[in-house]
């Protein structure tokens, strides 16, 4: 049974369903693709689990840009790399 206070999101690549501090934010913050380990950020946000399988599907499908509507993703990839290196 899930606590109340959690709130469940979905991967943006695999599409499973977890607690947000189960998975990485990724936040467009006025153009800024920014990760956000507070899940605080002001912005159009998306969720990730900290795998590399799901980041090459993100990657691949080009998932974080279509979900935070941006053609641009600068380096949020290698960034998240090394998040899920550091994990």
């Amino acid at each position: 049974m899930l606590n109340d206070d959690v709130s469940i999101r979905k991967c943006v690549a695999c599409g499973k369903h977890k607690s947000e501090f189960e998975l990485i934010k990724v936040v467009n913050n006025n153009e800024q693709i920014l990760i956000d380990p507070g899940v605080d950020l002001p912005g159009r946000g998306t969720y990730i689990c900290p795998s590399q399988e799901c980041l090459e599907i993100a990657r691949e499908e080009k998932s974080i840009e279509k979900a935070l509507k941006t053609q641009e993703p600068g380096d949020i990839y290698k960034k998240l790399m090394e998040e899920i290196s550091n994990e």
